[in-house]
C-alpha cells in the first residue's frame, strides 16, 4: 500500500471509549472523514479495550497521533471510573502502545467544541452520562457530574443515560432530561449548556436560549486537542 502523502498528514486517530462501545475513525488535517467510523462491542477492563482498538484499526488505515475521549472523567491523560479505569494512565498507555504521541480526555471534551467564553457545561447523553465544566474555554480536570444524586438516590447517570430510554420509552425520559436541565441550570448557571451524545438527538420541547443541542460529529475535538 502507497504511504499517505504529506498533504494528507497528519492524520489523526479519534477514538470514543464508552464500554461496552468501542469507535474509531480515521481523520485528516482539516478533519475530514478518511476511514470509519470503525465500531466494536469490548468488555470493561483497560487492557482488553486497547487489545480490540489495535485490531479495530489495523482496516482504517495509517495515522500519525491519537485523540481519546473516555466516558468519565479525565485529569492529565489519567482516568477515574470503576473496573480498572481508576487511576488507569490511559493516555501513556496509547502513546506506548501505538509508538505515536496521543492525548486523551473525557468524551463530552471530544465530542463538543465551546465558544470558550464564560462558565460553559457540556454533557452528553448516551451509554454513559458525561460532562465537561469550562471557564473561558479550560476545562476544569475531573469534573464528573454525572455521579451527583439527583432523585430518589439516583444520580443523573442513573436516571437518564444507559437504559433508561429504553425502559421508560420517549415520553417518560424526556420529562427527565427537562428536570436535569433545569437543575443543572439551577445550579452551575452556564452561559452556554450544550447538550451532545447518542440520545440527544432524541430531546424535543421548548429549552432555554442558552441550551444547545449539539448533532454534529462525536468526534469534533479531536483536532482542537493539537492545537
Amino acid at each position: 500500500m502507497d504511504r499517505p502523502s504529506i498533504a494528507s498528514r497528519p492524520r489523526t486517530l479519534a477514538v470514543s471509549i464508552d464500554p461496552p462501545e468501542l469507535a474509531a475513525t480515521l481523520l485528516g488535517p482539516n478533519g475530514a472523514v478518511l476511514a470509519g467510523p470503525a465500531h466494536a462491542s469490548v468488555g470493561d477492563e483497560p487492557h482488553e479495550v486497547l487489545r480490540s482498538l489495535w485490531q479495530l484499526v489495523e482496516s482504517l488505515g495509517e495515522f500519525d497521533r491519537i485523540s481519546a475521549g473516555y466516558a468519565g472523567a479525565v485529569h492529565d491523560g489519567v482516568t477515574s471510573g470503576a473496573n480498572g479505569w481508576e487511576q488507569f494512565g490511559l493516555e501513556a498507555a496509547l502513546a506506548a502502545e501505538s509508538l505515536r504521541p496521543a492525548r486523551a480526555i473525557s468524551t463530552a471534551e471530544l465530542a463538543i467544541t465551546v465558544e470558550g467564553v464564560g462558565v460553559e457545561l457540556a454533557l452528553t447523553l448516551g451509554e454513559r452520562f458525561t460532562s465537561a465544566l469550562y471557564v473561558h474555554g479550560i476545562a476544569l480536570p475531573s469534573f464528573e457530574l454525572g455521579r451527583h444524586r439527583f432523585r430518589k438516590q439516583l444520580s443523573y447517570a442513573d436516571y437518564v443515560t444507559g437504559d433508561a430510554f429504553a425502559r421508560l420509552g420517549r415520553k417518560k425520559w424526556n420529562k427527565r432530561v427537562h428536570r436535569v436541565i433545569a437543575e443543572v441550570l439551577a445550579v452551575w448557571n452556564p452561559r452556554r449548556l450544550y447538550l451532545g451524545g447518542r440520545d440527544a438527538r432524541l430531546i424535543y420541547g421548548e429549552l432555554p436560549d442558552h441550551v444547545v443541542i449539539v448533532t454534529a460529529s462525536p468526534l469534533a475535538g479531536a483536532l482542537e486537542l493539537w492545537r
